[in-house]
């Protein structure tokens, strides 16, 4: 798609300058560099908030935060980047603190103490960690954006619709990715359960 033009002083000059040079701007500190910067992307990055939180009050939250960390971090800032990258990234982490924080704070249990356990034999407990600890390694291995969209979907509880968002991208590709997550990670754990079953009195 041919970039959109702006017309500067009789002469046409494209909107990814254009985005350069407020960058450079804001980097050296420009506040009516940054003041532009918000003028322009805060009702899009806003709405992209929205769609994924649920709720006004929050996306407006984690918008004025965005913002503010682009100013605070602009020394790190690379002029020949893009601006909506710069902020839509710093707003989708944003996002998904809160979400997992959330997510924290709802499924807090208490140590309620070994004797809860004590229906349980420690051979099972020492497998189910075995497991547990080999499925978060298998994660690992997973290659970055592959294990960052599973998490998102098993972990952070988002839907197709919601990762699609954040990953800019449509959500026949985001079902596509955790199929291909769960189908690496069957393969790779498979043979320890049917091992631990096998093991089992």
């Amino acid at each position: 798609m041919r970039n959109k033009m702006l017309k500067f002083e009789g002469k046409d000059i494209s909107c990814e300058d254009f985005d350069k040079f407020l960058l450079s701007k804001l980097k050296l500190g420009d506040e009516s560099a940054f003041t532009h910067i918000y003028t322009r992307w805060g009702k899009p990055l806003l709405k992209f908030i929205e769609n994924i939180i649920g709720t006004r009050v929050d996306a407006e939250c984690i918008c004025q935060e965005a913002f503010v960390k682009l100013w605070v971090t602009r020394d790190s800032i690379d002029p020949d980047k893009n601006i909506k990258t710069y902020i839509f990234l710093i707003a989708k982490q944003l996002t998904l603190n809160l979400i997992r924080d959330r997510k924290r704070n709802k499924e807090f249990v208490p140590n309620l103490g070994i004797n809860s356990y004590s229906h349980i034999s420690t051979e099972i407990i020492a497998e189910t960690t075995e497991l547990e600890l080999l499925t978060e390694y298998a994660i690992s291995k997973l290659p970055p954006r592959m294990r960052e969209i599973y998490s998102m979907y098993y972990f952070d509880n988002l839907s197709y619709e919601q990762i699609a968002s954040l990953q800019d991208t449509n959500t026949n590709n985001i079902k596509a990715q955790i199929h291909k997550a769960r189908t690496k990670l069957r393969k790779k754990i498979l043979p320890v359960v049917i091992a631990l079953l096998m093991s089992a009195p």
